[in-house]
């Protein structure tokens, strides 16, 4: 686990913590408010998507204002938190899965890489030149991974027959459609130089 000296007083939340945890994956949408969470880990990954209003989220001891369209994944083992400062509420869809529950099918995928950057190195970046750890969708794209969620969310709940083969296809559509959105934000960007010196690292460590 990721520098377990250092981060060894930060709560690790589980997959068998969450209701059903006898499951890979476990999917919520909540209402956020004034009420701060703790800085916190888990031994999974979690997709965060601001469905409504604003919040912060804080990473790599950088806070950020996060609104209405991002998207950000918090890879297993990094502590972070997202708060909703005075005035401030925010409904969010937290999507957590183990990283197994999709490897055999992501390894069939094309560019499926381009996902696994934005979720294990974006974050990294933040500290070394403060970029925001997160997309921002907008237009089709943004109502796209709407419906993924809800229907993610529907199916998580309904748990009908076939569910988890599901929302397993609908998982691996999102994170190719979120791969792409990425790979296409970084092309020309200031951050392309940081991020390409980075890439090697990081993905050898995974």
């Amino acid at each position: 686990e990721l520098d377990k000296e250092r981060y060894k007083d930060i709560p690790m939340f589980r997959m068998r913590d969450n209701p059903n945890g006898n499951l890979p994956f476990f999917i919520t949408r909540y209402q956020l408010d004034k009420r701060n969470s703790a800085l916190h880990r888990h031994e999974y990954m979690q997709i965060n998507y601001v469905y409504q209003g604003k919040a912060e989220h804080e990473i790599n001891n950088h806070r950020f204002e996060i609104i209405k369209g991002d998207i950000f994944v918090i890879p297993p083992y990094i502590p972070h938190l997202i708060s909703a400062p005075e005035g401030c509420s925010a409904q969010i869809y937290e999507f957590e899965f183990l990283p197994q529950f999709i490897n055999q099918g992501f390894e069939e995928i094309q560019n499926a890489e381009s996902f696994l950057d934005f979720a294990y190195i974006e974050p990294f970046l933040v500290s070394e030149n403060m970029v925001r750890p997160r997309l921002n969708l907008i237009g089709r794209l943004q109502i796209e991974v709407e419906a993924i969620l809800n229907e993610v969310l529907k199916e998580y709940q309904q748990k009908k027959p076939g569910y988890v083969l599901l929302i397993k296809s609908q998982l691996l559509r999102l994170l190719v459609l979120v791969g792409r959105e990425f790979t296409s934000n970084l092309e020309g960007a200031e951050t392309r130089p940081i991020y390409d010196r980075h890439r090697e690292a990081i993905l050898t460590a995974i």
